[in-house]
Formats: C-alpha cells, sequence, structure tokens
C-alpha cells in the first residue's frame, strides 16, 4: 500500500462511520488540520516523522484499521511522501552555492583589478 493509497482507505473508513473530522478530534484530540493532510495525502503538512507515526497509529486504532504503520514507513520513506520538501531543500542549497561562488568570483575580480593597477 503506498500513501495515496493509505489516504483514500482512511476517508473513506471515516466516511462509512458517518464521522467528522471535529467529532474525531472531540475524541482523539488529533487537530482537525492533521487529519484533514493524512486524508488529503498531504504529509508534508505534519511536523515530524514521529508524529506522523503517533498521529497515524492513534486515528486507524480509532477508527479500527488493523494496519502495520512500521512496514509502511519502511516501504515508504518519509522523504518520498514529502518530495515537494526535498526538491525545495536542493533548489535552496543550489541557490546559496550560486550565491557564494557569484561573491568569490566578484571578490577574486575586485582583487585582480586592484593588483593590475
Amino acid at each position: 500500500m503506498d500513501w495515496k493509497d493509505l489516504s483514500k482507505l482512511i476517508k473513506e473508513e471515516r466516511r462509512k462511520r458517518n464521522l467528522t473530522l471535529e467529532k474525531i478530534n472531540e475524541e482523539i484530540k488529533i487537530p482537525v488540520k492533521f487529519l484533514k493532510s493524512i486524508e488529503e495525502g498531504e504529509w508534508e503538512k505534519l511536523p515530524s516523522k514521529i508524529h506522523m507515526k503517533a498521529i497515524l497509529t492513534k486515528y486507524l486504532k480509532y477508527l479500527e484499521l488493523d494496519l502495520n504503520i512500521e512496514e509502511l514507513f519502511k516501504e515508504n520513506k518519509k522523504e518520498e511522501i514529502i518530495e515537494g520538501k526535498k526538491v525545495d531543500r536542493r533548489i535552496f542549497l543550489i541557490l546559496i552555492l550560486f550565491f557564494v561562488f557569484l561573491i568569490l568570483f566578484l571578490f577574486n575580480n575586485y582583487l585582480l583589478n586592484r593588483l593590475l593597477k
């Protein structure tokens, strides 16, 4: 099972039981925004891998869905879930490196011009 399928399964089970996110929040104290994120497959909105496991375990237990969370995490690393964040980090790193090299290049040119005068 992948993360998209899990999101769909959870959402379908909740709807089958005629439960609202607010009702679940009242009973198991998981913030509605996290419940929505899980059901919409927006895993990157959960705070961390540890929180993600805890919230998901609690939510699945509440819905009486017997799934092996540890196995799911082994098969699908969190980095694969939040590919968008991983790409954002790469772009940020590339931009930083670009500016560092730009500054070094400009500084080097400045020093060469000073030495040649």
